[in-house]
């Protein structure tokens, strides 16, 4: 079972790559460049609130920020290059076919 990882980063907020005395540093992951990793954008409690307002707007959250030691939002998004052909199920015993349980084994490909 082989796949290809094909990255695609988006750094809409931060254009600073991470400095090379850093980056010597850093176990960058197969398939991701070095110039896709970035610099740690550090921001003070004003500015942390503001990104906090803007992620609860953005999601539809109601919290209140609390004591957090940084913010990372989520958004981490996988595509197949064929799903119907690179994941296999099986039924695992339930009434019918199409009820779980289910087994899911993913087959190979590209993954973007």
């Amino acid at each position: 079972m082989g796949f290809n990882f094909i990255p695609n980063i988006k750094w809409s907020n931060n254009p600073n790559p991470l400095s090379a005395e850093l980056l010597a540093k850093v176990q960058v992951p197969k398939g991701v460049a070095d110039s896709d990793v970035r610099a740690p954008n550090f921001v003070d409690v004003a500015g942390m609130s503001r990104l906090v307002q803007r992620e609860m707007a953005r999601s539809g959250a109601g919290e209140q920020m609390k004591k957090v030691d940084g913010l990372v939002t989520k958004d981490f998004q996988l595509r197949f290059d064929n799903p119907a052909k690179q994941w296999e199920y099986t039924p695992l015993g339930g009434p019918t076919s199409r009820q779980g349980p289910v087994k899911f084994e993913f087959l190979g490909g590209s993954v973007f």
